[in-house]
């Protein structure tokens, strides 16, 4: 079973603009709004698959209600825990011709410290050895940084794969607690080093990460490609030409592929994240890849892969 977690989702609203000026009217050419947040999007992402994953969401307020209502409007199976306040809504604005994204997200609700007792509990009821917990997304007010470091401690030991996907600081100590997986984006990674990103880097961080204990890494750039790695080939997955409707929640669609194929070699799974990925930006807004346009990707997709000495 795989089973995701969204501690902080949203209300996507993502708006075209033909352009962005200051001080003017700026006219709206198509406005879409999903419910998001990096755990649902993989949960969406797979249901669209036709797989089936438990989806964990920490919610609050008419938002939340809204979160809830699409994950039962899916058929998934899913628990949310509540706090006080209402689930964020997040703005995307992106420009037609350049295609350029600004991203606006509200703070979101507020959760009490009890909170991570009942998850944990819930956890323990449903987790079993060879499953899949995917941990992802920003953080609410009220929950500590330390949240994913503990659940990797918790489970990666009983046998769970854990896949981690955030950033900054919860990155930072979550990879301490040495996850099965991690899937940083370059940006993320460059900022995790404290160094600005070059693809002439990333052979010596992945290397640095996997001495570190974490046993596949991989790497997403965008329209550039991913990295993929597990201690001895590093392999790479340029991009595919396309023309993206949206790159929102392609990250999201990519970890998809990788969990779930989580027990097959890192080569397959970079290109069924990267199939993943690439479908998932033909569509509008977070919604998610379909199966035909995946399927059509693998066939496009090239891996090279070279030997780290």
């Amino acid at each position: 079973m795989i089973v995701t977690l969204t501690l902080n989702p949203a209300i996507d609203t993502t708006i075209y603009l033909s352009g962005l000026a200051i001080d003017q009217v700026n006219h709206v050419l198509e406005k879409t709004s999903h419910v998001g947040g990096k755990g649902i999007n993989v949960t969406t992402t797979l249901a669209a698959f036709g797989q089936t994953s438990h989806a964990i969401v920490f919610t609050a307020g008419p938002n939340g209600q809204k979160v809830t209502g699409h994950l039962n409007q899916l058929g998934v199976s899913s628990q949310a825990f509540s706090g006080i306040g209402d689930t964020r809504e997040n703005i995307k604005l992106i420009l037609e011709k350049t295609h350029d994204l600004y991203e606006l997200n509200e703070r979101g609700p507020n959760f009490e410290p009890t909170v991570m007792t009942e998850l944990t509990d819930h956890l323990d009821a449903i987790l079993k050895a060879g499953d899949v917990l995917v941990l992802s997304g920003s953080l609410p007010q009220g929950i500590e940084d330390t949240v994913y470091h503990t659940l990797i401690k918790r489970y990666h030991p009983q046998g769970i794969s854990t896949i981690l996907d955030t950033s900054k600081t919860p990155l930072t100590l979550g990879i301490a607690a040495n996850p099965s997986m991690i899937k940083p984006n370059q940006h993320e990674l460059a900022d995790y080093f404290s160094t600005p990103f070059d693809h002439a880097h990333v052979a010596d961080w992945v290397q640095t990460l996997y001495q570190q204990g974490i046993a596949k890494v991989f790497v997403t750039c965008g329209k550039d490609g991913a990295y993929a790695f597990d201690g001895k080939l590093l392999h790479f997955a340029p991009g595919l030409m396309l023309k993206p409707l949206s790159t929102v929640g392609a990250g999201d669609a990519f970890v998809a592929g990788v969990a779930l194929y989580h027990d097959s070699p890192i080569k397959h799974q970079l290109k069924w994240g990267v199939a993943f990925a690439s479908a998932a930006t033909q569509t509008l807004g977070t919604q998610p890849p379909e199966e035909s346009t995946v399927q059509q990707m693998l066939k496009n997709i090239t891996i090279e892969s070279k030997e780290l000495t």
